[in-house]
């Protein structure tokens, strides 16, 4: 529709504004005199679409961008002006206040061609809400005077920190990763490198700890985890140096040199022991892992006693170990004591230890496992306190120790040779026992002699053997001396070894 004040022929050409909602495409323009007239006239306007789009899609603060325009007034300006208040500017979602001017220096037009189009290089601003670590979405925005465009889809690049490993012994070398940095843009005017440095929340890093940011603001630099770090999880901190990139300039002027952190986690040491049971003077492996490399352990106890074999340790260059070593007995002498056994291993600042390990339970074998009075029996016994002597052995209720009492080795081994006492056929339990704690059971089975141990004959005038038909009737006896007993039923009498008398013939030895 023709304005008001623009229909009188006197005031052509009239000037309109094609609507914002009309789709590009041809459109028949349609001219028509007002009043009583029928004159009218027609001509085809070509609505072309407008776009402005940005290449690389995401971009870090100070990279190289490129805006391009289609659509726009043909070969008119976008303008530049000295108040840096350009026609070309960016703002981020988060972005409080006036929006950042990509074409701010002074007299920094940009041509629009003959064909309404336009391509302009320039950078990501560095300052504001372009400094979030966040992949935030930048609108930028085109105006040539008449016409306006804007794009979609262009974000700021997310500024990120990655460790690797993200988790490590001191010594380690730590690779770290960062992404988002302000980039050099060439506004001070002095060449100077784009970079970013690295910290840490604990112990200071050392050595080279500043690196390059690329042109895309990612970059990439490895650091060494101190030997004497504590295990712990610190932060690494990553800030690039954006305000001496851009120190002077408003449009450009960075607010502050930006950050990312992360996490980094410094394990206490891994510690294996196998076998997973042994006696004291046993021979075990020892393997840890995450502990500083290339440094000599300074602790290595089972049970708290030192178990640091002869000539030391020492970690390679991975922090890890794998040494051979002898149980040590306990620190007040003699074997350590059965069960859990926690060991515990420092190498520099780290210490590690380990609860599946634990000191084997003596135990007794008993070879054979029936026998008959006064045959030789071996009992063999392994856990038991190193080269400590026997101090009870008993089958049943009988003592059996041999002369001399048997006595452990170093690893605790014992091997006694036991004649069998006398006892009634049956089955005893064996007890063996040489220091505190250290003591065993078995099961024996005593079988009848081959002089006929018992009789199921109720008749007391039978004797166990003919031999014995003139030695019936026993006058006196005393303690010590072995008879045979007859009796008809069971009852309780007490004798060496018992105190049950079974129907018929019983051979005992007197209280």
């Amino acid at each position: 529709v023709v304005p008001t004040a623009g229909d009188t022929a006197s005031l052509t050409p009239y000037k309109f504004v094609v609507p914002t909602t009309t789709p590009s495409g041809t459109h028949k323009i349609v001219i028509t005199e007002s009043g009583a007239g029928t004159k009218s006239a027609s001509f085809n306007l070509e609505v072309v679409t407008r776009t402005l789009t940005v290449t690389p899609a995401t971009a870090s603060p100070g990279q190289l961008i490129t805006v391009s325009g289609t659509g726009f007034t043909k070969s008119g300006n976008i303008e530049g002006s000295t108040a840096n208040a350009g026609d070309l500017t960016a703002k981020a979602t988060g972005q409080a206040g006036d929006a950042a001017v990509l074409n701010h220096l002074v007299d920094q037009d940009i041509a629009i061609d003959a064909t309404g189009a336009f391509a302009y290089a320039t950078r990501m601003p560095t300052l504001g809400a372009f400094a979030s670590t966040a992949s935030e979405s930048v609108t930028i925005t085109a105006t040539d005077g008449t016409l306006k465009g804007t794009s979609s889809g262009f974000k700021r690049t997310p500024r990120t920190i990655a460790l690797s490993p993200a988790t490590a012994g001191p010594g380690s070398s730590i690779t770290v990763t960062v992404t988002g940095m302000t980039v050099d843009n060439d506004e001070s005017g002095v060449d100077k490198t784009a970079t970013f440095t690295v910290k840490s929340s604990g112990t200071a890093l050392s050595g080279t700890l500043t690196f390059p940011v690329g042109s895309d603001g990612s970059g990439t630099g490895t650091f060494t985890i101190p030997t004497d770090q504590a295990p712990a999880t610190v932060t690494i901190t990553a800030t690039d140096n954006a305000l001496a990139l851009n120190p002077t300039v408003t449009a450009t002027l960075a607010t502050q040199n930006q950050v990312a952190t992360a996490s980094l986690k410094i394990p206490s040491g891994t510690v294996t022991v196998e076998p997973a049971e042994a006696s004291t003077g046993s021979v075990v492996t020892v393997t840890g892992s995450a502990f500083p490399p290339n440094t000599t352990g300074s602790t290595l106890s089972f049970a708290g006693a030192n178990g640091i074999p002869v000539g030391g340790f020492i970690t390679d260059a991975d922090g890890a170990f794998s040494i051979i070593t002898e149980i040590p007995g306990a620190s007040t002498g003699g074997s350590l004591s059965p069960g859990t056994a926690i060991v515990i291993v420092k190498i520099g600042t780290v210490t590690g230890s380990t609860t599946a390990f634990a000191i084997r339970q003596p135990s007794i074998t008993i070879t054979p496992s029936e026998a008959k009075v006064e045959d030789i029996i071996v009992i063999t016994g392994t856990g038991f306190n190193a080269l400590g002597t026997v101090t009870v052995l008993d089958i049943g209720s009988a003592s059996a120790i041999p002369s001399p009492a048997p006595r452990a080795g170093r690893s605790g081994d014992i091997t006694a040779n036991v004649l069998v006492p006398l006892l009634n056929p049956g089955t005893y339990t064996v007890v063996m026992t040489n220091g505190t704690g250290f003591s065993a059971t078995g099961t024996f089975k005593a079988i009848a002699s081959g002089l006929g141990a018992a009789s199921t004959a109720n008749n007391t005038e039978d004797d166990p053997r003919e031999a014995f038909a003139q030695a019936n009737t026993l006058l006196k006896t005393g303690a010590g001396d072995i008879v045979w007993v007859n009796v008809n039923n069971e009852q309780e009498f007490a004798y060496q070894g018992g105190n049950t008398l079974v129907p018929g013939w019983n051979l005992i030895v007197l209280k």
